[in-house]
């Protein structure tokens, strides 16, 4: 098992992707990746861009994105700054507005 640490967009969008095959090993050395990623607050952030990028990314990873940014989001809310919430915030409520599905 050779797991590399999630260290960009790329990497996470690529390990939330895993997530969605039907192999056990698979899902769990993703799991454990993303488990690691998740520990810092600089999760939320990357999640939502994940989130954001309708046209270039799977819909199955966006709701994988948008499922653990809403899970972690009680825990690493507290330790973002004030201008990074209120982009997320408005971000959100941006693509709620503009979502067709």
């Amino acid at each position: 098992m050779n797991l590399t640490p999630i260290q960009n967009l790329k990497d996470l969008e690529k390990a939330l992707g895993r997530l969605l095959i039907p192999d056990s090993r698979i899902i769990k050395e993703s799991e454990i990746l993303i488990k690691n990623f998740t520990k810092d607050s600089t999760c939320l952030p990357a999640f939502f861009q994940i989130i954001e990028k309708k046209t270039e990314i799977s819909t199955g990873v966006r709701h994988m994105a948008a499922t653990l940014m809403r899970q972690k989001i009680k825990t690493q809310w507290k330790k973002l700054d004030l201008k990074l919430k209120d982009a997320l915030k408005n971000g959100l409520l941006q693509l709620i507005m503009n979502e067709p599905q």
